[in-house]
């Protein structure tokens, strides 16, 4: 199965989650975190809010393998990815983040400047106890 119909497939079980367990199970039975995090990253592009939103969770709950690519979305050119990328890297913890989302405080668009501030704020909420790189998984982890 090629990437486009893993994406495709992991949508269709991601509208059907209800809660944070089941967003784990349909991630799960994709692979290993190196296989599943391009595939969440490419659901964030998702025009359904309740897909990017679980997207977002599972990614979230990855941690550290989900970081590079998060801060890269939030070069993409849909608001709401770039916004989403900043919820995910607030969430994680990890201080790798904190130049880029300083430059998203500038984005054009509203919401991601507000998730910026916010991701931004409980990075340096941390303070001096998270050292550059490492960051922290946010909630329950979908993968053991």
């Amino acid at each position: 199965m090629g990437m486009q119909e893993r994406m495709g497939d992991l949508v269709a079980r991601l509208k059907h989650c209800r809660s944070l367990g089941e967003i784990q199970e349909a991630c799960s039975t994709l692979g290993k975190e190196t296989d599943v995090v391009p595939l969440l990253t490419g659901v964030l592009g998702s025009e359904e809010t309740s897909v990017r939103w679980k997207a977002a969770v599972a990614l979230t709950g990855m941690g550290v393998p989900a970081v590079e690519k998060m801060i890269g979305c939030l070069s993409d050119p849909r608001a709401f990815v770039r916004s989403s990328a900043a919820w995910v890297l607030g969430n994680i913890g990890d201080r790798r983040a904190v130049s880029r989302l300083r430059k998203s405080l500038e984005d054009p668009s509203p919401d991601v400047r507000k998730e910026a501030s916010e991701a931004l704020g409980k990075l340096m909420k941390g303070g001096e106890s998270q050292k550059e790189g490492n960051g922290t998984r946010a909630g329950p982890v979908p993968f053991s």
